[in-house]
């Protein structure tokens, strides 16, 4: 078999995952290199002022505290420290008695260059025209021109001592999402509409393969593997996947086959030998003769359900229009002749298959009926398509823990394993091969009307 690299599961899930790496990776680095950088965050110090006089403020953070915050003792930069003059000459109080610690300075240059540490380097960014200082006379405060709402700062945290000993911190709140960070979450959005649409069709490609070639193999029998579901476009594995069930069932097939000839050959073979010992018994005293004659016929009986239940493992193909309502009538007049008692109440059914061979299900299930029951009730219905056949019996029952072996070669629920009381267990394994073989199926169930063996025939339509 020819394998072409871009058709197996290997190469398509590789190359799946690739694309979903690369695409977001190149959207997004794309959007990065077009788009410019987000301007750093700023703050003015009027916010800090109206917020410690009004002690509430929608963009500032307010905590009270006994003991001072960690950065109030040591040194601050010179942009720190001009901050911390306008803001404490804005609320009023002494120098020593305002902190300010700057939050991110590395984003506004305020790193001290290496052999400088006290040599901040303060960052005003967007002032207006009308408020850069062109000239500081004599007259000119400081102070009052950083307090300028238009002067914006880099966010700070500020801490103040009041007059009754407790520190008041302020420091800017959680803002909500950026346009920066709008965008970044645009490019995450557009990258899973590009992405999952394409894993989803990789995913459903693969699996529809599989699932097709798991309901081709659930289908398997006996007799026939069924067509083949792999299509040109499917991978390889999946081809190989589909040609080795298929050894497999030409396998198990062929150790099917030859079991069941063994059977057949073993029970052929035993025919010869009983109709020796029947004719020799003839010659035996009377009172030993009763006693070969239902040993011989119990082995008959053995060799009979060998060879009923080899046969309905190579069911013949064709058939006819089967009246399954006459037939099981028939029957049913049979057993009755018999002494046994059955009610039969039967819609007119029609089916396809061998009528023989359902002539030999209905007679099994009926002595069942007869060996474990005193009553039995046979029930013909039509509904949704379907033919189906209940023999309810007023026996013990089965207990739920075995009725899934019923249908076992050989298996007994009577464990005495005499053929007088419970056959030799072939029975409903042979009903079982005859149903299917009808493109029907089998079930047992205990209910309060009692035991129901139930078979379910596709009904042809009158």
């Amino acid at each position: 078999m020819t394998r072409h690299p871009v058709r197996t599961i290997f190469a398509q899930v590789f190359a799946l995952v690739l694309a979903c790496v690369i695409v977001p990776l190149t959207l997004g680095l794309g959007v990065l290199a077009l788009s410019p950088p987000p301007p750093p965050p700023t703050v003015s110090i009027a916010t800090y002022v109206d917020a410690y006089r009004t002690k509430s403020d929608t963009r500032l953070a307010l905590t009270i505290s006994s003991s001072p915050p960690s950065f109030w003792s040591g040194g601050r930069g010179q942009a720190e420290n001009l901050i911390g003059a306008s803001l404490a000459s804005g609320v009023g109080l002494k120098r020593s008695d305002v902190k300010v610690v700057i939050t991110a300075p590395s984003m506004y240059g305020l790193v001290p260059r290496s052999g400088a540490s006290e040599r901040g380097q303060m960052t005003i960014i967007d002032v207006p025209a009308s408020l850069r200082i062109t000239r500081a006379g004599p007259a000119f405060d400081m102070n009052r021109y950083l307090r300028s709402e238009e002067v914006r700062m880099p966010p700070f945290i500020a801490a103040i001592r009041e007059t009754d000993g407790r520190f008041l911190q302020l420091q800017p709140r959680e803002r909500p999402p950026t346009a920066w960070q709008l965008r970044l979450l645009t490019i995450f959005g557009l990258s899973l509409l590009l992405v999952v649409p394409l894993a989803w069709f990789g995913a459903r490609r693969w699996t529809n393969s599989i699932r097709r070639l798991a309901t081709r193999v659930d289908g398997f029998d006996s007799q026939d593997a069924g067509p083949s579901v792999v299509k040109p476009g499917d991978a390889d594995e999946v081809k190989a996947l589909e040609h080795a069930f298929e050894a497999l069932h030409r396998r198990v097939r062929v150790q099917i086959k030859e079991r069941l000839q063994m059977l057949m050959a073993v029970a052929h073979d035993l025919r010869t030998p009983l109709t020796s010992i029947r004719i020799r018994s003839e010659d035996v005293e009377q009172d030993l003769r009763a006693g070969f004659r239902k040993d011989i016929a119990r082995l008959e009986r053995m060799v009979d359900g060998i060879l009923a239940f080899a046969r309905a493992q190579n069911p013949k193909t064709g058939g006819g229009v089967v009246d399954l309502r006459q037939l099981v009538a028939d029957l049913v007049a049979e057993a009755v002749a018999r002494g046994d008692h059955v009610t039969l109440i039967a819609q007119p059914a029609l089916v396809m298959g061998d009528a023989v061979e359902l002539s030999r299900v209905i007679d099994n299930l009926l002595q069942n009926a007869r060996r474990y029951a005193t009553n039995s009730l046979v029930k013909i219905e039509n509904s949704g398509g379907n033919t189906i056949l209940s023999v309810i019996d007023d026996g013990p029952g089965v207990p739920e823990t075995l009725i899934s072996r019923l249908t076992e070669p050989f298996f007994r629920v009577e464990r005495s394993r005499s053929i007088d009381t419970g056959g030799i267990g072939l029975g409903l394994a042979t009903v079982k091969a005859i149903i299917e073989s009808h493109e029907g199926h089998l079930k047992f169930r205990n209910s309060k009307e009692g035991f129901t063996v139930e078979i379910v025939l596709p009904a042809l339509q009158s």
